[in-house]
């Protein structure tokens, strides 16, 4: 018997319970990021440093525009309640640059190498990877391949995973995504799902590598998979808004120094965004990409739905989305907070299955989850992942 897809929506609030920001942590902690023990490289990269060290990269730019970063964080949530993706907006648009205040705050960390021009050349870089720093569920974890094959329950997520694997035994289920992290790749190393998950990358004939350096100096290239919107297995997973696992590679051009985008790739643990490499059938060498400081992904608000027009990545995921809802005969979504208008819109324009289901427990208070409920005429289940159940969905 041949059955209609499921679709699933996933929000924030679905990795909320391995202890991963919500929005409202999220906003905190970036309001806060003084805090937190980093340092950027003279070479743009972030990363974590022991509370006892000491930033030693003197005169380094990148820190320059790390702290020119967090004190307009602070001077905008003087007067405005601090919102990430909007905040987002408002340093792609440079607005800061117009507003006397700001531009004051801005100029203030001019020096003899640093211009404001380059402050605006390199903030939302560094805000981006300030963002990126502060994706880590509850134990500081980022990366899952190392775990140990699971068997048995995982108590959080027991009743949402036993249903997927149910249903998708016998038919195709489509598992949409607006979560950067790499949390729901993690349970295809279950015996629920046991690796059934695909996400449109593949490996084989990819001709793009990455550098892994070992802790004792030495180094391999390593395969990476690339995009290709193939799906091929029952569990299919659609990263809407990126994750911090993907990179678009820029390829040189013919005249030898223009960068031109090319393909979106995967990193692995230990391969650096700057590690990228590209066989181009050379005897001689790989071309290189040392270019990337960050994974790409979607954020703000405007600049997020213009950036649903990128044909490398975005553009094929979005046109899925609206093609696999229009296909499914149910849509599920868990943890979402009804507040992007653009997945809004695409879900109002383009479910044309029987019902809609918003799991959240705590929607009571929710005014904006409530109105979208009613806007598209879902029921809302107001049950914990863990002890949902097939009959919670026959209704």
């Amino acid at each position: 018997m041949n059955y209609r897809p499921i679709s699933f929506l996933l929000g924030a609030g679905f990795s909320a319970p391995m202890g991963y920001p919500t929005g409202n942590v999220l906003n905190e902690s970036l309001q806060n990021f003084h805090k937190f023990n980093v340092c950027v490289s003279p070479d743009g990269k972030m990363f974590a440093i022991d509370k006892e060290s000491k930033q030693t990269f003197y005169g380094n730019p990148y820190t320059i525009y790390l702290n020119c970063c967090i004190k307009l964080i602070e001077e905008y949530s003087k007067e405005n309640n601090f919102d990430y993706e909007e905040f987002f907006e408002f340093l792609a648009q440079k607005k800061y640059l117009s507003i006397p205040q700001y531009r004051e705050l801005c100029s203030s960390f001019i020096t003899e190498t640093v211009s404001l021009d380059y402050i605006s050349s390199n903030i939302e870089d560094i805000y981006n990877q300030m963002v990126s720093y502060l994706l880590k569920d509850g134990d500081n974890i980022v990366w899952y391949d190392n775990q140990p094959y699971h068997i048995g329950k995982i108590d959080k997520y027991d009743g949402f995973l036993s249903l997927l694997k149910d249903w998708a035994y016998n038919r195709i289920t489509h598992i949409h995504t607006l979560n950067h992290d790499m949390l729901f790749e993690s349970f295809n190393r279950t015996d629920y799902i046991s690796g059934d998950i695909c996400d449109g990358f593949e490996e084989l004939g990819s001709n793009y590598y990455g550098k892994l350096e070992l802790a004792d100096g030495r180094t391999y290239n390593v395969r990476l998979e690339r995009f290709t919107a193939n799906y091929t297995k029952n569990i299919r997973l659609y990263k809407l808004h990126g994750s911090l696992d993907y990179v678009l590679y820029h390829k040189t051009a013919n005249d030898g120094i223009s960068l031109i985008p090319e393909q979106y790739v995967k990193i692995k643990y230990g391969i650096g965004y700057d590690g990228l490499m590209r066989d181009t059938g050379s005897t001689e060498k790989y071309e290189e990409y040392p270019f990337a400081y960050h994974a790409n992904f979607l954020t703000g608000t405007t600049s997020k739905i213009k950036k649903y027009e990128d044909p490398f990545l975005f553009k094929p995921l979005f046109n899925l989305f609206k093609k696999n809802l229009e296909k499914s005969e149910m849509l599920i979504i868990i943890g979402y907070g009804c507040k992007d208008s653009g997945i809004n819109d695409i879900i109002k324009k383009h479910f044309k299955g029987d019902k809609i289901f918003i799991v959240d427990p705590y929607c009571d208070k929710n005014k904006t989850v409530n109105e979208f409920a009613m806007r598209v005429g879902a029921k809302i289940i107001k049950t914990q992942m863990s002890d949902l159940r097939i009959e919670c969905f026959m209704d």
